[in-house]
């Protein structure tokens, strides 16, 4: 990946996103089977324009062409790899399977519409390819109008991502919380199908994790 760079974000010319480190989210789509980055090619190719710049970044041409809403054509560029998915005992022991490899996904920008782009592409990759999303930490957006008073800051925390994870598990489709790190110190995120990944992308509280 590419770490430092200046993008312009949007179509207006005053719309200017200066990168450092990574400026927007990033998720992963784990496959079931091996694909190469020819096959990745081609799938992008239908919809996005290389940026001629920066192997594996892609400028959205045509979003109707991956079955994408016609707003994001205002997002900015989006960049996709292949790569060894992390934590693998952990992800066999949760999904039941050995996902081959994983199609990384990040956006240089961090716009609203930029958080949609990603959802959508991964939804994309994850219907094409029979793949699960993984959304790269816990989906946390605070419910709206849920207020918790009188505890400690730990107890709110928990209370909190309780009653998020308690919304979120009402949304269709299949949805994974895997610990890639330990008892001790776990590092957890949250892996949905493309059932799961449609609706969230349709709940108004919809964000992606940057």
């Amino acid at each position: 990946m590419r770490w430092f760079r200046t993008l312009f974000c949007g179509s207006g010319a005053d719309e200017r996103c200066i990168i450092v480190g990574m400026a927007g989210p990033t998720a992963g789509v784990l496959l079931r089977d091996p694909i190469d980055e020819q096959t990745l090619d081609r799938l992008m190719s239908l919809a996005f324009l290389p940026s001629g710049t920066w192997s594996g970044d892609w400028y959205i041409e045509d979003p109707a062409a991956l079955g994408m809403p016609a707003e994001l054509a205002q997002a900015g560029a989006v960049g996709v790899g292949l790569r060894q998915p992390s934590g693998l005992p952990a992800l066999t022991e949760a999904l039941g399977f050995t996902p081959p490899l994983e199609i990384a996904v990040w956006m240089w920008c961090n716009q609203d519409v930029d958080h949609r782009m990603l959802g959508y592409l991964c939804l994309a990759f994850a219907i094409q390819y029979d793949g699960l999303v993984d959304f790269y930490g816990r989906i946390n957006t605070p419910p709206s109008g849920f207020v918790v008073t009188g505890m400690n800051e730990r107890q709110r925390r928990a209370e909190l991502d309780s009653e998020i994870a308690r919304r979120v598990r009402r949304l269709p489709g299949r949805l994974y919380l895997v610990n890639y790190g330990s008892r001790t110190n776990p590092r957890y995120s949250h892996i949905g199908d493309a059932v799961f990944t449609e609706g969230w992308l349709r709940h108004p509280r919809f964000r992606m994790i940057k």
